[in-house]
């Protein structure tokens, strides 16, 4: 089981994959506490994702996905106070880890390998859900990890963000 899972079952067949991002604290925006981003565009700390992330991955063991069961749950969040998250399944409570770059990185790779099993003709489900801040510029969008802003030297803007 990768670092980001709460949830894996093995599944004989096409499954269902789900990546679940909540992000709310932000360091480097207003109200994060560690030095301001330049780049803030007066954004600052977000109460919802964390719930609206814990919410909807609680939903996905009450869907049923057939005939593609759900798989594999990972879960990003980054919230004021950490928190496990207890799989409705087992019981289980998973420590959560941050939903910075490095990590959603790494999560999203892991995500499209569980998606990829099957081969180029799987008929595998991947259901990603993302809550936090958001930004765009004309058809360029961007959504905000927890370290935006943690480098202002290779963030620019929020739009530099994007490139």
């Amino acid at each position: 089981m990768d670092d980001f899972l709460v949830h894996e079952q093995g599944v004989t067949g096409a499954a269902t994959h789900a990546l679940v991002v909540g992000v709310g604290a932000y360091p480097h925006l207003v109200g994060g506490g560690q030095h301001l981003t330049t780049d803030n565009e007066g954004m600052g700390q977000l109460t919802s994702p964390q719930a609206s992330a814990r919410a909807f991955a609680r939903w996905q063991f009450k869907m049923r996905y057939l005939p593609k069961p759900l798989a594999s749950l990972a879960l990003l969040l980054s919230e004021e106070s950490k928190q496990s998250f207890s799989n409705p399944c087992t019981g289980v409570e998973h420590p959560i880890a941050s939903a910075t770059f490095e990590h959603v990185r790494d999560a999203v790779k892991a995500w499209k390998d569980r998606g990829d099993q099957g081969g180029c003709n799987s008929e595998n489900r991947l259901i990603f859900f993302f809550s936090g801040h958001g930004i765009c510029q004309g058809p360029d969008m961007a959504l905000l990890l927890e370290d935006f802003g943690s480098d202002d030297d290779h963030s620019g803007s929020p739009a530099a963000a994007m490139r």
